[in-house]
């Protein structure tokens, strides 16, 4: 009898040994193909075993209950990382764990374009649901470099502007020590400055340095800027809202000491926030002679050294510029 007993015993404890090692090993580490990737996020503060049960809700694991208990044997209870995580179809229960040791969450892109101005950066920045938080009142025109930028969900609208103008520091400083031996401008200030007129000027990047020489030639010889975007601003530091009509002659006579026309040297402050590549055509600019430039009717611009060259482009421009729009 007690030979029976001992063997039903054994019997017990190697079909016990048997499930545990099903469950928690080979159950645990065998990946199995779902139906599809999920995505879901598991809040601060939660307990393994309600991430347990919000996994198994959310289909991305069979048992909640087996989670939680490979969870608390494996010591990992304290490890297991909130956040928003993409679980893809091929997934085991290991791979589950680890990923939320990990902290392996998902990451979102952010493309803020170059010649932005703050005002529009932070509308931008609002309406991104992702993030939260508020925006400080003031951001100095320039002080951001317009990239793409990676973000967690729930991280604050504050800490993307902080990674802008880090950016923008070490950008800036890394082309000022390459090239400040050669530039006529005094100080990174300037650069900045003068990249944002540079900017609004032309979207064609093959073109910036061509811009930035013109502008430059144009303060060696103490001639004004006269570049239409500077007005623009103006209107716009003035009236605070967007400029959403055709600059006209009068608008050229605002008193402002942002009009390029009136004034002579840079204007007071950035008119947005430059890109690397306009800081870059301001610090090593063509080798030009070129005071002049006009659009050329196809996103580009015609380029001359005087002002009859220019005449002649200008009223060139003209005659396209009625054809486009079916004038008489």
């Amino acid at each position: 009898m007690k030979k029976a007993f001992s063997l039903l015993a054994v019997l017990i404890f190697l079909l016990s040994l048997g499930f545990f090692y099903k469950i928690f090993v080979q159950d645990y580490e065998e990946e199995a193909i779902y139906p599809s990737s999920v995505t879901l996020i598991i809040p601060p503060k939660m307990s393994a075993k309600a991430i347990g049960i919000l996994l198994e809700k959310e289909g991305v694991i069979p048992s909640g209950k087996i989670f939680y208990w490979s969870v608390r044997l494996r010591g990992f209870g304290n490890q297991l990382r909130s956040g928003e995580y993409r679980f893809p179809e091929l997934r085991s229960l290991e791979s589950v764990i680890e990923k939320l040791c990990r902290g392996d969450i998902v990451y979102h892109r952010l493309t803020l374009a170059e010649g932005l101005t703050s005002r529009e950066i932070k509308l931008l920045l609002q309406a991104e649901e992702k993030l939260q938080g508020d925006v400080a009142d003031t951001i100095l025109e320039g002080s951001l470099l317009p990239e793409t930028y990676t973000f967690f969900r729930g991280e604050s609208r504050q800490n993307i502007i902080s990674q802008m103008q880090i950016a923008l520091r070490k950008t800036l400083s890394e082309l000022w020590e390459r090239y400040k031996d050669k530039t006529p401008l005094r100080s990174k200030e300037e650069v900045v400055i003068l990249a944002s007129i540079v900017e609004k000027e032309t979207a064609l990047e093959k073109e910036r340095p061509h811009i930035a020489a013109v502008f430059l030639n144009r303060l060696k010889k103490d001639m004004p800027l006269q570049t239409d975007p500077t007005v623009i601003y103006a209107f716009e530091h003035i009236d605070r809202k967007p400029f959403d009509r055709t600059l006209t002659r009068d608008d050229l006579k605002v008193d402002s000491p942002y009009n390029t026309y009136l004034i002579r040297g840079l204007p007071p402050t950035p008119i947005c926030h430059p890109g690397k590549a306009s800081l870059e055509a301001v610090l090593n600019p063509l080798i030009s002679e070129d005071l002049f430039f006009v659009a050329d009717g196809t996103g580009g611009h015609v380029f001359s050294k005087t002002y009859k060259e220019h005449s002649q482009n200008h009223s060139q421009w003209r005659k396209i510029r009625k054809k486009k729009l079916h004038l008489p």
